[in-house]
């Protein structure tokens, strides 16, 4: 019969073998069927005598060793919930050279040596929904194998919107992102909790929200093209979704260079603007005129926009979805209602706001302008006279109306994105 000793206070190296059950969990481990065995802490765990090995249960929480000759085992009750992540680890490592698991102090860490980048994937891909702090991996990487793995968790942390986090792989694994937004030290748990990162907040590191591209087209479209041929605004003032950026209409393809071409109407601008998401871009097309305010003790002159003016602010996120509120404005000078010299404005302005789960065309308009035209002919001087000169000339009138139509297109950009290259 072996002889089974329990000992309360052992000092054991930890560097023997290691061995991790939860409450109620038991485990064997193989001895020489001669010799005694010693345990440091019965309370926590049983030991039974099983001939060629001997069966541990997990009795508390805590750490106990089993020593057998001159092999020791560190035996740690731990949670049942770290005893799920300790196997689900266990099976992953196994078979990898290079990395091993211990369990010291209820602390379950991965040390060794990562030889090959697949390994550490493989750990991350058993545990999908490890939470914070589940373990921690503390092996040693390699030179050649560095590269490689921090392309790939930078691609990761891509995906949830993080294009820069700090990597620290020694003692341990080590993320630190920005303060800003508040959520990303959240954002980047989620993703490097599996591979047993610890995610740290500091200042010191940028982290840069979604770029949002803006492409804006304003156009003055003839109202008698829109008539001819069918092309239907909103009746009143607003914004209208279309399907994508070229506007269609009978089957056909209505592009603005046939626009142009046709005489049909006119592009006046076609800018492309670039703003962080929750910040705002301005566009403006036109021009300054002077107001001169004078008083007591000073004049100064103060100079006043007019013209196509528009204003963007998009919140946007990773994945595409936009929030965007748009504002516009169309000013022309009224020299019909000058005040000292100070022409007056005719104003035509905007605001809408539109929700888009993708890349989306919108199109302004109601934005109406109208101009009367007349034109006499007629015997010269006859023609002239009061009453009966309408009966030697003719008169033509003419009515043109045009409407400036505004597409404006914005676009989720990642702070990588090659696309940021071509953006004028």
């Amino acid at each position: 019969m072996r002889l089974l000793l329990f000992i309360l206070c052992l000092s054991c190296s930890a560097l023997g073998e290691d061995l991790a059950l939860s409450i109620g969990r038991s485990a064997s481990w193989p001895v020489s069927s001669s010799g005694s065995i010693s345990v440091s802490n019965g309370s926590l765990i049983r030991v039974g005598d099983l001939g060629h090995s001997v069966q541990i249960t997990g009795l508390k929480l805590g750490s106990a060793v089993v020593r057998s000759g001159l092999r020791t085992l560190q035996v740690n009750v731990i949670p049942e919930a770290s005893y799920r992540v300790y196997s689900a680890l266990h099976a992953a490592l196994e078979g990898r050279r290079g990395l091993s698991l211990t369990s010291e102090s209820g602390e379950l860490r991965v040390s060794g040596r990562l030889l090959r980048a697949e390994d550490w994937l493989a750990i991350a891909s058993a545990l999908p929904d490890a939470p914070a702090g589940a373990f921690t991996f503390a092996a040693t990487v390699e030179p050649d194998v560095l590269g490689e793995v921090r392309a790939k968790l930078n691609e990761r942390l891509r995906a949830v919107g993080l294009a820069h986090v700090d990597f620290r792989f020694t003692p341990a694994a080590i993320a630190t992102v920005g303060l800003e937004p508040r959520d990303a030290r959240e954002r980047a748990s989620r993703v490097l909790a599996p591979f047993g990162i610890r995610v740290e907040a500091n200042s010191s590191v940028l982290t840069l929200e979604p770029l949002v591209r803006v492409r804006i087209v304003v156009a003055e479209v003839k109202k008698s093209f829109k008539r001819d041929f069918g092309f239907r605004w909103p009746s009143a003032l607003g914004g209208v979704l279309l399907p994508d950026f070229s506007v269609a209409f009978k089957g056909a393809d209505f592009q603005f260079d046939m626009l142009e071409d046709r005489g049909w109407g006119r592009v006046l601008a076609s800018p492309n603007l670039l703003c962080r998401s929750g910040k705002e871009a301005e566009f403006m097309a036109g021009g300054e005129f002077p107001i001169k305010i004078s008083s007591f003790k000073s004049s100064e002159v103060v100079w006043k926009n007019y013209g196509v003016m528009l204003r963007v602010k998009p919140v946007a996120d990773v994945s595409g979805r936009m929030s965007i509120a748009i504002e516009t404005e169309v000013s022309e000078l009224d020299d019909a209602h000058k005040v000292e010299n100070v022409p007056g404005l005719l104003t035509n302005r905007m605001q809408t706001h539109f929700d888009l789960t993708r890349s989306r065309t919108i199109a302004l308009s109601g934005l109406i302008k109208s101009s009367q035209s007349r034109q006499t002919s007629g015997l010269p001087g006859l023609s002239s006279i009061p009453i009966l000169g309408p009966l030697f000339g003719s008169s033509e009138f003419k009515d043109d109306q045009s409407e400036l139509v505004i597409f404006v297109t914005p676009e989720v950009l990642k702070a990588d994105d090659e696309d940021l290259e071509k953006t004028p």
